[in-house]
């Protein structure tokens, strides 16, 4: 395997081939022809490989820029677009959240035509994040909430959960406990038509944890304990314990100490599983408060390493 230093050194070298090459194209006339396409198809190339260098950011971003005024010229609308959302993602990278919003605009008013594609996805979803970070926010939750429904058209559950995670987050930030429980039950359904059993797991504990900060516990213990059976689905045996343990606090807030304590009885067998030290003792600490004996403990713990032993 070749050392990164000189993988750069050849990635710098194809650099100044390709400056050469846009050198050799000192007048270009206007409008349409070949040798315009071709010096913006070297201009981007140029971008792509300056943005692999950390170092040579600012120069990667100025190639598009060049790439974009040449592009302009030719009156390419499809590729005018694409280069607005490049650029737009690029100040959003760097944090220059204001410079990126005009980019974006331009991106998403070019695209109109073809509203459900990844493009539109990803300039909408851009042009919320940096609205939302300039304090834009009815604005943001709108293009985010938009992107959020191209994802489900294209299928895109990555793209889609992180969406809803930054609009459910904006909700939690102003304690508007009510809406986030709608924005995570809405993903739900879209969630369970997509059969994204993990997906599902987390949007279950989300929404238990927000009926919990209203204090709508047997609300919150009904989610929970979906949370778990769709962990359980996936097997997700970390999400399968944090299910468990909720659904343990939440059989205590509701004075049912019986059922808490066997449910975290439950929780320290899954933390003996997954070798946990730190929540094997959290655990343990609980129990003992809720009246379990040190035989029960030292079960738990037992069948949690009996079961991690079958397992390998």
């Amino acid at each position: 395997m070749r050392h990164k230093s000189e993988e750069e050194k050849e990635r710098i070298a194809l650099i100044d081939k390709i400056r050469k090459e846009i050198d050799s194209f000192p007048h270009l006339k206007r409008g349409y022809s070949e040798e315009r396409v071709e010096v913006i198809d070297l201009h981007l190339t140029l971008g792509y490989l300056y943005s692999d260098l950390p170092q040579l950011y600012d120069q990667s971003l100025q190639e598009f820029l060049i790439a974009l005024s040449l592009t302009e010229e030719l009156g390419d609308q499809q590729k005018i677009a694409h280069l607005n959302g490049i650029i737009a993602s690029m100040y959003l990278a760097r944090l220059s959240y204001t410079q990126a919003i005009p980019y974006y605009k331009k991106s998403i008013e070019l695209l109109q035509t073809d509203t459900f594609n990844k493009e539109m996805m990803i300039s909408k979803k851009g042009l919320g994040i940096a609205f939302q970070k300039t304090g834009q926010y009815e604005e943001s939750i709108q293009l985010l909430s938009d992107a959020a429904e191209i994802c489900v058209e294209l299928g895109d559950i990555d793209n889609y959960m992180e969406i809803i995670t930054m609009i459910s987050r904006h909700y939690r930030e102003q304690q508007e406990w009510d809406m986030v429980i709608e924005i995570e039950k809405k993903a739900l359904k879209i969630l369970l038509d997509m059969a994204a059993d993990d997906e599902i797991s987390n949007t279950y504990l989300d929404i238990g944890i927000a009926y919990s900060k209203i204090r709508q516990y047997n609300e919150s213990l009904s989610s929970f304990k979906q949370a778990v059976n769709y962990a359980i689905k996936s097997e997700n045996n970390l999400k399968i314990y944090q299910g468990i343990v909720l659904v343990a606090e939440t059989f205590f807030q509701l004075r049912d100490i019986p059922s808490a304590k066997k449910e975290y009885l439950q929780a320290l067998s899954m933390a003996a599983f997954l070798g946990i030290e730190d929540e094997i003792k959290k655990n343990q600490m609980v129990l003992l408060t809720l009246g379990a004996s040190e035989e029960e403990l030292q079960q738990a713990v037992d069948v949690g390493k009996k079961e991690k032993e079958k397992s390998q």
